[in-house]
């Protein structure tokens, strides 16, 4: 970087090399930063420095066959016409223009975006104002940087799979446009008898993308192949079923198979077991969980494919930058050639309110054999009090008090979230909020354990009189009725939906405004997803707030599961930024 006096013009640089303000380094300096401006070279001639004369040396007299001429009057020293440094064709310093700054994407304005996805389109899946105006910075940045490589950061729930889906539409787009048609020699015959004849046609050469999805989970590569393959299978596109391949044992895939495949979906596990052949025609590639790569048997995957010619797009998504082994998240950036084409990670989202507001309840005992059980809010002050370093202390804290409610085992669980406990309990948080004078939950969603739970629940709350609602299920066996239930519940002519691992993702309903977690999950995925049913923002109600009814207590499972998978400031972030938890009476204390 230049750090001297800043020239107006190639005049004055010389000026100020000649008066001794600047040195010849720095001139060499100036003049090479503003070379790259204009993107040309600077050729430099190297040159050794005069020595100065010694006293004890002689002068050197030259002999000149004819005397110089002489004048009487000394000649006037000017120094040289400024014009002869400028032309039209050399502009001033100062005209030249500016190096172009890396695009930036206003997080708080993009927050204030609607996220409500539009409906389908014949299938396919459509970005809503928040993905559109990502996208189309993911695309300015890629203009800057003049290549197709690097990463989204952004919180679970807001859209990420939708966003891929998207980005990947427009790169076929591109791809269809640029892949060239050939002339061909075709037989044809008029009729069944008739001598077969040549005609001259043209064909479109075959489309040369061939995409890969990697990620560390089954949940997450079968529902991103079933959202792929929704979205491009429909005739816009033309992509056919075999065009989607699930890499579960790359040895028993036969050759014809990956032959067919335009989107494979693997796991990190299984990619040793794909040919070489095929991994060096894969033309885009996305990584989910990107964060994982850092560690050294994932990271020989990322630099496999990174060294394949045909690879022209590589895409990491994750929700957090920091992992066990880069916890500033400078590796993994710096694996992407530093490229982050949005940072919004939860806490962010969080703060900038991407989200409605959240009422977060927990519903247990006050009570257990005379004990006193700590709430989550006690167990989380005291740790940030007295031992906020130690996420340890909270993760034990939060398993002992599991042991006192007698919920630490999945028996447990199940034991006490009968469908009887969990209508009860749904009712009464209904009266609570009645005789508060707060206004009634309108659309209320159940995840339930089993198809037989989801069946029972939405009976007893058709049968009870106390708070007269209507209630359907929704499962993979009454899948006919499925469509009706969904339409009922968006009308409003349905106040609760119950259903079994069926809008876990994919279904955008902005107006739930109360999700009842009435099933143990271990997997965060799941858990995100399922609260995050609740925490789309609703354009038809500024004021939304959604409650959310941890009846299983995940959310206290919740932190140990992220102690295996994030850095330690990491989580103790989180947990610092989880919204505030309030608890209400359960049933078994007003009994006691």
């Amino acid at each position: 970087m230049f750090n001297g006096p800043k020239p107006r013009s190639f005049f004055e640089l010389c000026a100020q090399f000649r008066e001794g303000e600047l040195s010849r380094d720095q001139v060499v300096q100036y003049l090479r930063s503003r070379a790259e401006k204009i993107n040309q070279p600077l050729f430099v001639l190297e040159t050794r420095p005069i020595e100065p004369l010694s006293p004890e040396e002689p002068v050197i007299n030259f002999e000149f066959d004819e005397q110089p001429e002489q004048f009487d009057e000394p000649i006037e020293e000017r120094p040289p016409s400024p014009e002869l440094f400028t032309n039209e064709s050399t502009p001033d310093l100062d005209d030249i223009p500016e190096e172009p700054q890396l695009p930036k994407l206003d997080l708080t304005t993009l927050a204030h975006l609607n996220n409500h996805f539009p409906a389908l389109e014949d299938g396919r899946f459509c970005a809503s104002e928040f993905q559109l105006a990502i996208l189309e910075h993911m695309q300015q940045m890629r203009n800057y940087v003049q290549h197709n490589i690097g990463l989204v950061v952004i919180a679970t729930g807001l859209g990420k799979t939708v966003l891929v889906i998207k980005d990947i539409e427009r790169e076929i787009q591109k791809i269809k446009i640029t892949t060239p048609t050939k002339n061909r020699l075709l037989f044809y015959q008029d009729g069944p008898r008739a001598r077969k004849k040549l005609k001259l046609e043209k064909q479109q050469e075959p489309l040369p993308f061939r995409f890969l999805f990697l990620v560390h989970s089954i949940a997450i590569r079968d529902e991103a192949m079933r959202k792929f393959k929704q979205h491009f299978s429909t005739s816009v596109f033309g992509f056919q079923t075999r065009s989607f391949l699930s890499v579960e044992d790359a040895g028993k895939i036969t050759e014809q198979e990956h032959e067919n495949a335009h989107f494979t979906f693997c796991l990190f596990q299984s990619f040793e077991g794909l040919p070489k052949r095929i991994v060096q025609r894969y033309t885009h590639c996305v990584i989910d969980e990107v964060h994982h790569v850092v560690a050294p048997t994932y990271k020989i995957v990322y630099d496999t494919l990174l060294s394949s010619k045909a690879l022209t797009y590589m895409l990491g998504m994750t929700a957090t930058l920091m992992h066990h082994d880069d916890i500033t998240g400078e590796k993994l950036k710096s694996m992407f050639k530093e490229v982050v084409y949005i940072d919004l990670p939860w806490t962010v989202a969080k703060s900038l309110g991407c989200f409605p507001s959240v009422e977060y309840l927990e519903c247990l005992n006050t009570l257990s054999d005379n004990k006193d059980i700590p709430t989550y809010t006690y167990l989380k002050n005291d740790f940030l009090a007295h031992n906020n370093n130690n996420v340890n202390y909270f993760l034990t804290s939060l398993d002992r008090s599991l042991k006192q409610l007698g919920m630490a085992s999945v028996e447990q669980v199940k034991k006490k979230l009968t469908p009887e406990y969990i209508v009860d309990m749904l009712i009464l948080y209904c009266q609570n909020r009645k005789l508060a004078g707060l206004p009634e939950k309108k659309k209320i969603l159940i995840f339930a354990l089993d198809i037989k739970s989801a069946d029972a629940i939405a009976d007893l709350i058709n049968k009870q009189e106390k708070v007269p609602m209507k209630a359907a299920s929704v499962h993979y066996k009454n899948k006919t009725s499925e469509s009706k239930a969904l339409s009922k519940f968006k009308s409003g002519n349905l106040q609760v939906l119950v259903n079994v691992a069926m809008i876990n993702e994919g279904v955008d309903m902005p107006n739930i405004d109360c999700v009842v977690l009435s099933r143990l999950t271990e997997s965060e995925i799941v858990f995100i997803q399922q609260m995050g049913r609740g925490l789309r923002k609703d354009s038809a109600n500024d004021e939304k707030q959604v409650c959310i009814i941890d009846l299983a207590l995940n959310l206290r499972r919740r932190w140990k599961r992220l102690n295996d998978e994030l850095d330690k400031r990491a989580l103790i972030e989180l947990i610092k930024s989880f919204w505030e938890i309030d608890n209400f009476v359960s049933l078994d204390s007003i009994k006691s």
